[in-house]
């Protein structure tokens, strides 16, 4: 079964355009799975390219493969999630954490079970960490999958209401209307401001992950952990953002599928997203600015020998030396590799950027 990632839509084919003759529109997709016949392809005007190493790598291109002009997802039948949100001791959420064996948690939820009246594996499993609590409890968002059927109870007035999904809208208003309230904020973290629930709420994808609606001065940073270090790299940067902080956020833990791609950050056989969510603030004397914690957060999971990735799309020192030979060994010359048998070198120079300068994947620079 799965657990965590909410989209399962996959996708099997990148149309691209990787320069201006007419040959250099191409389909790409791995010769293992094969997703469209030659004969459709030809009704795309693309010369086709079967190739496993070349797809999984231009699957995470970084915007340096060509222009996408169009992909192929292999779907599944519509279906129902059930969601719900409850709170649990944090010892038992970070056992589930760490071992993914709900089938013999002292945990469960009333009709989530098997026939012995054992946990089925969650579809989704997220907790979210308040590192500034000494509350024993924590709260998770825990979904299962269900036969789509008509009618269900409609889910937006319990999934809008909800704190947690709010959380970090709540606080960039705070800081956009009281400039002068993070050092507030953070003391009000240091109290329990996760109330007890018990949420129940049925809903498909596009309304149990709905797009989040805050805009403004926030941050997210977010780190790819095999889920057997999740506890262990959840202390360790809680730790950080106690002392060396305080930091206006808090931490949440979802579980997330193997990728295949050649530099995607879900790269552990279950990979653990440990994210950090607040507002941005400004360095003072006594805390530091979030290019530094970024740096920190970066030094202290090497230190303590956990493996990671970082989310390509948050916050990160992306400046930090070898960071992309760290995150994947012997990946980086492979994914070179794989571009420049796809792109001319002039090709290569359009559609580099300074983002690939920046952590070392430009063989062009």
């Amino acid at each position: 079964m799965n657990v965590a990632t909410p989209l399962r839509s996959y996708v099997v084919g990148l149309n691209l355009i990787i320069g201006p003759n007419p040959n250099d529109i191409v389909y790409l997709e791995p010769k293992s799975k094969p997703a469209l016949s030659d004969a459709f392809i030809q009704t795309l005007n693309s010369r086709v390219i079967r190739d496993d190493d070349l797809f999984y790598a231009a699957l995470v291109g970084l915007g340096s493969f060509g222009f996408i002009h169009g992909i192929v997802v292999e779907a599944e039948p519509v279906y129902l999630i059930k969601r719900y949100v409850k709170k649990i001791s944090k010892s038992v959420a970070f056992e589930l954490a760490n071992t993914m064996d709900f089938k013999n948690s002292s945990f469960t939820i009333p009709g989530e079970t098997d026939a012995q009246g054992k946990g089925n594996r969650p579809y989704h499993y997220k907790v979210f960490i308040n590192q500034y609590s000494d509350e024993p409890d924590c709260v998770v968002e825990i979904m299962y999958k269900k036969p789509y059927r008509e009618p269900y109870p409609d889910p937006f007035p319990v999934i809008k209401e909800s704190l947690f999904r709010d959380l970090i809208h709540l606080f960039v208003k705070l800081a956009e209307n009281l400039p002068k309230s993070i050092p507030w904020l953070v003391k009000r973290l240091k109290d329990t401001i996760l109330p007890t629930v018990n949420e129940e709420t049925t809903g498909m994808l596009k309304e149990i992950f709905w797009d989040a609606p805050y805009q403004g001065s926030a941050f997210a940073c977010s780190f790819g952990i095999h889920h057997k270090d999740s506890e262990k790299a959840m202390q360790l940067l809680g730790k950080l953002t106690r002392d060396e902080g305080p930091i206006p956020g808090i931490f949440a833990m979802r579980f997330v599928k193997q990728t295949k791609a050649t530099l995607g950050f879900t790269r552990f056989p279950i990979t653990c997203m440990l994210e950090i969510d607040g507002v941005l603030w400004k360095k003072t004397a006594s805390i530091m600015s979030l290019e530094e914690y970024s740096r920190r957060m970066i030094q202290v999971l090497k230190a303590n020998n956990i493996p990671f990735t970082m989310h390509w799309g948050k916050s990160a020192d992306w400046e930090f030396p070898g960071l992309v030979d760290h995150m994947y060994p012997g990946k980086k010359a492979t994914w070179i590799a794989q571009r420049q048998k796809l792109l001319s070198t002039e090709m290569q120079v359009l559609f580099s950027n300074t983002f690939l300068k920046t952590v070392g994947l430009d063989a062009t620079a």
